[in-house]
């Protein structure tokens, strides 16, 4: 008898369920290595703008990536869910964020960040799972895969714990983001 494939969301339903284990200080101190490899990165020293996320979920906590963001004198921009699409507004004090949609921290509707005017940028991407040639599944709204189709004029760059990151190949479709990056707390994975 042939085995069925898994699908995107049995993947997501299992490593959610892994992710979810961590106890939450080894998620801080995973979360911290995983930080220190992204600001060391070039694509972080040289960008003048960081698109973000405010975690949630047992995601990579992005708090204190977002206060060093801060201090490096860089712009923070978070995404605001609204309707079927994101957009990405500036964030000066991470401590004015609001719940939104999926009960995320989101910021407020103002200053708004166009992707096509942030050449000099970095946008860093949560995701569910990964695979070692980057396919991504996120949490299946389609989010990033519309903000990024296209050309995007910046770099992108994951950030998970090993435990998201699988041996085998993803299914993906061809409108399926990958990034060019993704950084876990052991790896630093390129395309």
């Amino acid at each position: 008898m042939e085995k069925k494939p898994r699908t995107k969301k049995d993947i997501r339903r299992q490593i959610l369920a892994v992710r979810r284990t961590l106890p939450v200080e080894e998620a801080k101190e995973k979360s911290r290595e995983i930080f220190q490899k992204v600001t060391a990165h070039p694509w972080y020293i040289e960008a003048d703008t960081v698109f973000c996320y405010a975690s949630h979920d047992g995601e990579v906590r992005t708090r204190e990536l977002m206060d060093q963001i801060l201090a490096d004198g860089k712009r923070l921009a978070l995404p605001r869910v609204e309707g079927r699409e994101m957009t990405f507004y500036e964030v000066r004090e991470p401590d004015r964020l609001e719940e939104g949609a999926y009960g995320i921290e989101e910021p407020l509707p103002e200053n708004p960040v166009r992707k096509e005017h942030s050449e000099k940028a970095l946008m860093i991407i949560p995701g569910i799972v990964f695979d070692r040639r980057l396919h991504r599944i996120g949490y299946g709204g389609g989010f990033y895969d519309r903000y990024l189709a296209g050309d995007a004029p910046f770099h992108t760059m994951a950030v998970a714990y090993e435990c998201q990151c699988i041996l085998g190949e993803l299914p993906f479709e061809s409108h399926d983001l990958c990034p060019e990056v993704l950084v876990t707390e052991r790896e630093i994975y390129q395309r």
